[in-house]
């Protein structure tokens, strides 16, 4: 968003599980394929060309609130906290919900990361989730709509 210029047209960005920093996942494939690892593999690698673009400067521009979720118990995106940015609203999943063990490729689906997005894009204040919430967020997934504040 902040490349293009269009950070200012958005309320909220939201994230999750997102190889912000890259994954020592796709370093590893280029170090054992070379040449092999290439497009989305060779981007994702810490330190690539796309990465440093993407991250240089402001990570988080002013405009909207920004909210990265992830997983600790990504074994895609290595490490998990990759996905962190800097002046974002950064949720572990296991910070709210200590005994979820989604995956990388289950965050999609998972009720509390559900929950936890509804809540971020829902129009009243950005929550800002706490341990001890994880029955709030999952029951969300289920929901019409959120609460005013789920954090109140």
């Amino acid at each position: 968003a902040h490349q293009s210029g269009h950070a200012q047209h958005a309320r909220r960005i939201v994230t999750i599980g997102s190889p912000q920093h890259g994954t020592s996942v796709a370093a590893a494939a280029g170090t054992l394929l070379g040449g092999a690892c290439s497009g989305a593999c060779a981007q994702l690698q810490p330190g690539s060309a796309l990465l440093d673009s993407l991250n240089s400067g402001d990570e988080t521009p002013t405009g909207p609130e920004w909210v990265s979720i992830w997983t600790n118990a990504d074994q895609t995106v290595v490490p998990p906290d990759s996905a962190r940015l800097a002046g974002a609203d950064n949720i572990p999943l296991q910070s709210i919900c200590p005994n979820d063990t989604a995956a990388h490729s289950q965050e999609p689906r998972d009720p509390a990361v559900i929950g936890l997005v509804v809540s971020a894009l829902g129009v009243g204040k950005l929550p800002h989730p706490r341990m001890g919430s994880c029955q709030l967020y999952t029951a969300l997934a289920l929901a019409d709509g959120p609460p005013a504040s789920p954090s109140s």
